[in-house]
Order: structure tokens, then C-alpha cells, then sequence
């Protein structure tokens, strides 16, 4: 007589029964053990998201490192993507950083479903249109740099309406509205393709004053790239309240608003714990304030 049962051993002798029973123990008891031996993931993968910023770089918030004096394409570092490593932990979500030409980002931002994030920006109208703003990640000072050559007493600017009386010279595709500039087109005379570009019309000349804050220009030096020329003095516009820095959340995001409130409560946590301000510390002197 015999009689049969679903585990592997198919058919099983009365005779035999007591013998075929322990082999199902020992085999169970392999089984628990491998499972208590093997690491078990709760949940799914931290969920990515696609995160663009300027191919131009923004030291020391985001930049290429450098070997041997050399950029390395394939490593991002800088204050900022220490604090989305940080924002990671507390989120749940896990974010791919590239840089890409910075029109071209927000072009992506606005048009296409790749990208859902992009970070080192301060509020437009136009950006407000096409994302959500998280809370304040950092400031910086409203200033300017200038030749001490030709202002050797020094150049004083107070107030942005001041701006108007100065040949101006900025950075393609960085926004002003916060110096209080609309009508770019017909203010600058001239634009760098980036930051260390517009150093060099600086120096030959073409115009008075080069907008923007000194924190990337000391954090080209501290890669190892000089881009502010001896001889150069940077100023702030001392009525000016400082630039605020955001993260930017496309609203063609599915997630958008999921995305926004968990930053958001992050980076409260991480004010709170002082993080934010230590990880900006181990970049640059001042802070997450400059």
C-alpha cells in the first residue's frame, strides 16, 4: 500500500514513513536556516529620481572632482550632493545626479519626463510656472566683482538701481530677477558661457562689473581652478537681502507633490540637527549663509 503527498518525496512506503518524516525535518530545517542566513530586504529599492544641474559647474555645491588636476565625468561632488545623500536617508528616495548644459536642463525640466528635479536655483516667475520650490537650502550675498585697476579707490554699489549707471556682465542662463534685472537682453553687454568665461571679458575689458556671488569663484580655486584674475576685488550690494538656493520639483512629476513634501521635512530636520550648516562648513568657511 502506498501513499502519496505533495513535498518532493513523491511516494513514501508505510514501511518507510518514520524515515521519509525525518528527511522532510531536515529538510525544512535547511530551509529555515538558509533563510535566516541570507539578508532579507523589507521594502523595495529606494525609488530614483533623476536630478539635473549646470554641466558648468557651481563649486562648491556641485562639481566634477578632480584627479591629478583632471575633471573625473563620472564623479559629482560638492556641499549639495552631500545634503540629497543626507535627504536620501530620510526620505526613502535615491537621486542620480547629471549635469548637463544648463538650458538644456531646463528645457528637460519643462518638456520632457526624464528628469524630475533640479537643484543650485533660485526662484523666477518662469521656473515657478514649470516647478515646485522646496524650502531654502542656502543663500548667497548679491555682489559684484570689479578691477581694482580701474577703481583703485574702490567701487561702492548700495542699492541694484545703481546697477543701471554700470556696463554689466553676467553668466548665460543664470537668472538676475534677483538683482532686480528683467529685460536681460538690453542691460548686459555682454554674457561668459560660464563663470570663468565672463571672468576673462572682465579682464579684457568689456565691461564694468561681473554679477554674482564670490562662494564659486572660491570654489573653482579650491578644485584647483583660479578663475578670478589677480587684480579683481568682489563687493556686495549691501541693501541687497541675500539670493536663497532651492531644490526645483517638475510638476510633470507624477510624484511631484510626494517628492515635495518629503524634501521639505527633511530639510527641517536637517536644519534642525544643524547638518545642512556642518556639511556647507566642510566646503566653505560660511556656510550654508555667504
Amino acid at each position: 500500500m502506498a501513499v502519496f503527498v505533495t513535498y518532493p518525496i513523491v511516494v513514501v512506503q508505510i514501511g518507510k514513513l518514520e524515515v521519509g518524516i525525518q528527511l522532510m525535518r531536515m529538510k525544512l530545517v535547511n530551509f529555515w536556516l538558509v533563510m535566516l542566513l541570507t539578508p532579507v530586504t523589507l521594502s523595495a529599492e529606494q525609488p530614483i529620481v533623476n536630478v539635473c544641474d549646470d554641466q558648468a559647474e557651481f563649486p562648491p555645491y556641485t562639481y566634477y572632482e578632480r584627479v591629478n588636476g583632471q575633471k573625473n565625468t563620472s564623479k559629482i561632488s560638492g556641499a549639495m550632493m552631500d545634503v540629497l545623500t543626507e535627504i536620501t536617508k530620510l526620505t526613502g528616495f535615491s537621486f542620480s545626479v547629471k549635469l548637463l548644459p544648463w538650458s538644456r536642463c531646463l528645457y528637460e525640466i519643462a518638456t520632457k519626463d526624464k528628469f524630475e528635479m533640479y537643484m543650485n536655483a533660485i526662484y523666477t516667475k518662469k521656473r515657478g510656472e514649470m516647478a515646485y520650490m522646496t524650502k531654502r537650502i542656502y543663500t548667497m550675498s548679491r555682489g559684484y566683482w570689479y578691477s581694482k585697476e580701474k577703481y583703485p579707490n574702490g567701487l561702492v554699489i548700495d542699492f541694484m538701481d545703481e546697477l543701471k549707471n554700470y556696463r554689466l556682465l553676467g553668466v548665460y542662463g543664470w537668472s538676475y530677477e534677483t538683482y532686480g534685472i528683467q529685460d536681460e537682453d538690453k542691460i548686459f553687454v555682454g554674457k561668459g558661457k560660464n563663470y570663468s568665461n565672463a571672468f576673462e571679458m572682465l579682464k579684457m575689458g568689456r565691461g564694468d562689473i561681473l554679477l554674482g556671488g564670490y562662494p564659486v569663484a572660491y570654489g573653482f580655486e579650491s578644485v584647483g581652478q583660479k578663475i578670478a584674475p589677480n587684480g579683481f576685488q568682489w563687493s556686495t550690494i549691501s541693501s541687497a537681502p541675500p539670493s536663497e538656493f532651492h531644490i526645483f520639483i517638475s510638476k510633470r512629476s507624477p510624484r511631484a507633490k510626494e517628492l515635495l513634501t518629503k524634501i521639505n521635512q527633511a530639510i527641517d530636520t536637517l536644519n534642525k540637527d544643524n547638518t545642512i550648516d556642518t556639511i556647507f562648513k566642510h566646503y566653505i568657511q560660511c556656510g550654508k549663509h555667504c
